[in-house]
């Protein structure tokens, strides 16, 4: 009979060793690249999304890749950075007159609300009596109404300051990561491919596939959901003689 082979022992003790070093390379490494995994995750996002466009504009200059990477972040830049900017520059071209209007709102007494607002269905009677006992509280009723609100949002915008400029770094870093994925996206998504397939054969190679569907149709649907109410909202404010409607429409676009 022939002498069964011994088990080899179990160095559980190096294991674990092995296990506690690639963890913590693992945390390390997440840890460095903490500040560019947002950028990481929004430039995935418009890569997937736009992925198709880029691919027929590849088409359209002779399947050179380069070409359609430079086109593809010059749109980027347009649709990101301009909008952006034209939102930011509209409110300081008006910063004036909204430090005019907040200083002038001790003094400001309110008009009594038109006969129209009553008419309003559903919420037109609430409308217009709170609009009423604003007016007739004379001048600085709606300072006393909206200094609560004032104070929270002057407070949330001292604690938010340097949000912009991280926004601003960010949205550097998602459009250089964008660059990168539009040359070498084939690569980048048989790399993502080949390792869901460890993980779960072909099942995850459909889950990769689905995951992509589902972020592409996502973004459009919240883009095109966002401008559509930015549009729509203006067009409303400037139908109804609202002051300051180029103002309003820029801060529901930055909202949206």
């Amino acid at each position: 009979m022939n002498e069964m082979t011994p088990r080899q022992p179990v160095d559980i003790a190096r294991i674990l060793f092995v296990i506690v070093i690639l963890s913590a390379l693992t945390i390390g490494s997440l840890y460095i690249l903490r500040p560019f995994i947002p950028g990481l995750i929004w430039a995935t996002t418009i890569v997937i999304a736009t992925w198709p466009v880029m691919l027929a504009v590849q088409r359209r200059v002779g399947n050179r890749r380069w070409i359609a990477t430079g086109v593809m972040l010059i749109i980027l830049l347009l649709v990101i950075a301009l909008p952006l900017y034209e939102a930011i520059s509209t409110l300081a071209l008006h910063a004036s007159d909204i430090m005019g209007t907040i200083k002038g709102l001790p003094s400001y007494a309110l008009a009594p609300p038109p006969a129209w607002v009553g008419e309003i269905p559903l919420a037109g009677q609430r409308v217009a009596h709170e609009w009423q006992t604003l007016s007739d509280a004379g001048p600085g009723g709606l300072l006393a109404k909206l200094e609560p609100y004032l104070t929270i949002v002057a407070r949330w915008m001292l604690g938010h300051a340097a949000a912009v400029g991280v926004f601003v770094i960010h949205m550097f870093v998602t459009i250089i990561i964008a660059g990168i994925l539009y040359s070498q996206g084939e690569a980048a998504g048989r790399v993502v491919t080949r390792f869901a397939t460890r993980l779960a054969a072909q099942r995850g190679a459909e889950a990769v596939k689905l995951a992509g569907l589902a972020i592409r149709a996502v973004a459009l649907g919240i883009v095109v959901t966002a401008v559509a109410q930015s549009a729509l909202g203006g067009i409303g404010l400037w139908i109804a003689g609202v002051p300051a409607a180029g103002i309003l429409t820029a801060v529901m676009l930055m909202l949206c």
